[in-house]
């Protein structure tokens, strides 16, 4: 099994990029933000601002404004939120792998503080220009009350500096200018995992074959053994 993290700013293209991965066979995908408003929905909803309906879907803008003003409570919250994610991540992972998947794709923002990312057999950002970030965003979460505001505050630490992404960690670094461009990496991607996953299949294989012949050479041994032991006794 092999695991994709993808990441990147609001916007980005994360969520596109990973679905049009998991369209291909035995691939499965996480969305942490999924995992994420499960949480808060299960845990904080009175800190949680709500559709028409009644249902959670953001923090409130204060706290939020609070969390992504101040560097340290931000640097802090991203953190909590990794550990706290993480074991729910690894749950997922081993459900997916238990269905049979031999590639699992995980999606986030700031998913360098998971734990999991020192795991990830291939790590990609993605950048897209801030203009069409916003637009996709504004249009994607337009009943979830996130307005300009919100999305300016969401991009705040990277404008101030306190959140840098390493660009040496990434294997790949993809610039998002359409679809038909998501789609050609997907397939690349795609395409690169699958023959990683066939070489670690057949080294699992061979080793099962090692092992198993390990064991037959040790069952023979110990026959050989008892038969000379035998043909001792008798001699006396």
């Amino acid at each position: 099994m092999k695991l994709i993290g993808i990441t990147g700013k609001s916007g980005s293209g994360k969520t596109t990029l990973s679905n049009m991965i998991a369209e291909k066979n035995n691939v499965g995908v996480i969305h942490t933000d999924e995992l994420l408003n499960k949480i808060k929905q299960d845990n904080i909803f009175q800190v949680m601002e709500c559709d028409n309906e009644g249902e959670p879907v953001s923090v409130k803008k204060d706290i939020r404004k609070f969390l992504y003003s101040n560097k340290y409570m931000f640097l802090l919250y991203i953190k909590m939120k990794g550990i706290l994610l993480n074991r729910i991540i690894k749950n997922k992972i081993q459900e997916l792998e238990m269905q049979g998947n031999d590639i699992i794709v995980i999606e986030g923002v700031h998913l360098r503080y998971y734990p999991i990312f020192k795991e990830l057999d291939k790590r990609i950002i993605l950048q897209r220009e801030y203009i069409k970030r916003q637009e996709s965003v504004l249009l994607r979460d337009k009943d979830k009350k996130v307005d300009k505001e919100t999305f300016v505050m969401w991009d705040m630490p990277y404008k101030r500096s306190y959140y840098r992404e390493k660009m040496e960690d990434y294997d790949y670094k993809i610039y998002n200018s359409s679809k038909q461009k998501l789609k050609q990496e997907a397939d690349n991607i795609y395409e690169e995992m699958s023959i990683l996953t066939e070489k670690e299949r057949r080294r699992q294989k061979f080793k099962k074959y090692e092992c198993q012949v390990h064991n037959i050479g040790i069952s023979n041994n110990r026959s050989q053994e008892k038969r000379r032991e035998y043909r001792n006794n008798e001699a006396r």
